[in-house]
């Protein structure tokens, strides 16, 4: 799970012994339509947010 999808009540496990996790690859699209749901300002505040 990303960290940015963690909900309150859940820990992250911070131990030695678990098995490294695999990286993630995330993509998004973005079209140039009318009836896109983000503006441009959003998207690249999203793109931020997912990189922190």
């Amino acid at each position: 799970m990303a960290r940015i999808s963690m909900q309150s009540g859940v820990e992250e496990v911070n131990d030695n012994s678990l098995p490294t996790l695999p990286v993630i690859d995330i993509v998004l699209l973005y079209g140039n339509h009318a009836h896109n749901p983000l503006s441009h300002e959003q998207l690249k505040q999203l793109v931020e947010l997912i990189k922190t």
